[in-house]
């Protein structure tokens, strides 16, 4: 239903830059437009990882890290995250990146396998915000589960960062040390509590 009611919208916001979605995308949408893209639903499921190919245009995303597969391979909708991870997302424009942590309590032991990091490439990226998904929330985990995964990103994308703000997303002091040695090109740093461990 969710689709039919944005296929209203098709040929009615040609000047549409900002979009806040929390369902279902539609096909039909004109992707291309967008400059920013706020994806909010409670599992990101892989299958959404098709509007960001079609986001051609986006200098700036909002969220979630853990991406959900849908498990039932006999479903139409099945997507194995190898085959999206082998050529990642390449968002040439995104200058802005907001990334919003949480590990599902259900999720699978080697969750770095579906850390939206192993998905995008952002050459341009000047700005990243790495937050918590629950802000008043306190981690009992030793260290951030996909900091390697991001790491991969960070290197694979080779963007010069100028700002990050790390925000109740827990990190060792060795990762931290380590993430800022990998970016001399920052300006701008800021942590909130419960981020380094």
């Amino acid at each position: 239903m969710f689709s039919s009611v944005m296929d209203i919208f098709v040929h009615r916001t040609p000047n549409l830059k900002r979009l806040i979605l929390d369902s279902n995308p539609s096909t039909a949408f004109p992707w291309t437009q967008l400059a920013h893209l706020t994806l909010v639903p409670d599992n990101m499921a892989i299958e959404k990882m098709g509007v960001l190919r079609k986001c051609t245009n986006l200098t700036s995303l909002d969220i979630r890290d853990f991406v959900m597969q849908n498990r039932n391979e006999n479903s139409g909708l099945f997507v194995d995250l190898e085959s999206i991870s082998e050529s990642p997302i390449v968002c040439s424009k995104m200058e802005v990146l907001t990334i919003r942590w949480h590990l599902p309590t259900d999720a699978p032991a080697d969750s770095s396998k579906h850390s939206i990091f192993r998905f995008l490439s952002c050459p341009s990226l000047k700005i990243l915000h790495l937050r918590n998904y629950y802000s008043n929330w306190c981690s009992t985990q030793s260290s951030w589960a996909h900091f390697d995964t991001f790491m991969a990103f960070s290197k694979r994308s080779s963007f010069r960062l100028t700002s990050l703000s790390i925000d109740s997303v827990p990190m060792s002091d060795s990762n931290l040390l380590h993430l800022l040695s990998r970016i001399p090109t920052l300006l701008d740093l800021t942590l909130m509590w419960n981020t380094v461990l």
